[in-house]
């Protein structure tokens, strides 16, 4: 008995010193990144502006346009960017601190390069828009968390209870959509990128509460909510200018302004600009041809995306398994019904409704990473609360996750453990699908320094 303690304490201490080492590196290349330039790229979206007319994309310019002098736009972009960064990265941080999950699950939700890693590997994703959106879904998902344990809560008095709710109703429902419908403006793609996840947090919230046992009117209301977000990008798409007059109107613009910033001739335009001189039909013609004449690098890239994204459902998966977990959202260990309709619900559904986003735009890194972060963000929000005693996930496709959790299931043992932390921090996933020769670029590097260190 004090032999299998004894050893029981080792792999204990083992799994703890391994997570410091962690957070350790994590902190390095957090810090790194932060004194990093931003791209040109991420720096020309955020100054496009309605100067030259209405434009998708062009509502952060124009409040920066509105409320900062010409000289102190960079500065205040850079103060931006950085602290969007930072609250991000905090956010997932203490989520995962707080977690009572296994400390080996926390270490691989910590180095997996389709999570948090993921702008600290690639700097060209540093400044996107949806990190914003990762700041709202955080804030749906905790409003309503702590709406059903107010709710389950029998030392909060009436009167407290109801107006804690007020707000919390008032957030979920009013709150939510208007920041969404705002965020449309600086990138129409939040529609697919961002919504997709909030509009189904909102329909089981609505299921759950006002209209239980009315998914018609669930849907419906759900859809009123989200109504101004839809407006909005339809407002956006017809009415906001677009080809290549305009795009090189905006291009000398930006040049004149900001010198340096725009290095290419504004008649052979590159990076955000040169989507601006097309329509999303354009737009998705030309990915689809440089899908068709790089097929082996983009079959690549779905390959390890998958590969990435099936280990960190599984990670969710093991930590829903946990009987411990079991017994605080009140399912027997037998039934893991629940934990398959979460799945389908969180992460099956945003995710494809971002498949459109596949084709049109290279930046695949991004339509990972987006899914990936907002489920793990949601499942570490909720996987501890009351909130299961009152929501119930419709199940869709029972058999098909079933098999698919069942067959792909992590046995977190000391050696798969090693294996999987050396396929973690061996990959990285880079920002656009062209570059998936960069995939094992971290493992490239350390061995190299190894080498010749």
């Amino acid at each position: 008995m004090q032999v299998i303690t004894s050893k029981w304490k080792m792999a204990e201490i083992f799994d703890v010193a391994v997570f410091v080492c962690c957070i350790i590196f994590y902190f390095v290349a957090f810090m790194y990144s932060l004194t990093g330039n931003l791209t040109d790229y991420i720096l020309t979206t955020w100054l496009i502006d309605y100067g030259d007319g209405f434009t998708r994309r062009g509502f952060l310019g124009y409040i920066l346009s509105s409320l900062f002098e010409q000289g102190h736009k960079i500065d205040i972009i850079y103060f931006l960017c950085r602290s969007i960064h930072v609250l991000v990265s905090a956010i997932y941080l203490i989520l995962l601190f707080k977690s009572n999950i296994a400390i080996k699950l926390k270490i691989m939700l910590l180095v997996s390069p389709a999570l948090i890693m993921f702008n600290l590997y690639d700097h060209t994703a540093f400044g996107r828009i949806e990190s914003v959106g990762f700041i709202v879904t955080a804030l749906n998902c905790y409003s309503i968390k702590m709406y059903f344990d107010r709710a389950s809560s029998s030392a909060a008095s009436y009167t407290s209870i109801v107006c804690a709710s007020n707000y919390l109703i008032f957030v979920i429902l009013f709150l939510i959509p208007i920041l969404l419908s705002v965020l449309a403006f600086v990138h129409e793609g939040v529609l697919l990128l961002v919504a997709p996840v909030n509009f189904l947090l909102t329909f089981l919230f609505l299921s759950s509460t006002f209209v239980k046992g009315s998914e018609v009117k669930s849907i419906f209301w759900t859809a009123l909510a989200y109504m101004p977000l839809c407006l909005s990008v339809l407002f956006i798409v017809y009415f906001g200018k677009s080809g290549a007059e305009h795009a090189a109107a905006m291009c000398s613009s930006i040049k004149s302004n900001f010198p340096g910033i725009v290095k290419y001739s504004c008649s052979d335009l590159h990076g955000v600009l040169f989507f601006h001189q097309k329509n999303i039909a354009s737009n998705m013609l030309y990915t689809i041809n440089d899908i068709k004449n790089n097929l082996l690098g983009y079959s690549t890239y779905i390959m390890v995306g998958s590969i990435l994204t099936a280990i960190n459902i599984n990670i969710i998966h093991q930590i829903y398994s946990d009987k411990i977990i079991m017994k605080n959202i009140s399912i027997s260990s037998n039934d893991y019904s629940e934990l398959y309709s979460m799945v389908e619900w969180l992460f099956v559904f945003p995710m494809a409704c971002m498949i459109p986003l596949f084709f049109m735009g290279t930046d695949w890194g991004r339509w990972f990473y987006v899914p990936n972060m907002q489920f793990v963000i949601a499942t570490l929000i909720f996987h501890n609360s009351k909130i299961y005693n009152h929501i119930r996930f419709p199940v869709l496709f029972p058999r098909f996750m079933e098999f698919f959790l069942s067959q792909s299931k992590l046995s977190v043992t000391n050696v798969s453990f090693v294996v999987l932390m050396i396929v973690l921090l061996g990959l990285r996933l880079p920002l656009y699908s062209l570059e998936w020769k960069k995939f094992l670029s971290p493992l490239v590097y350390t061995i190299m320094w190894l080498l010749y260190s």
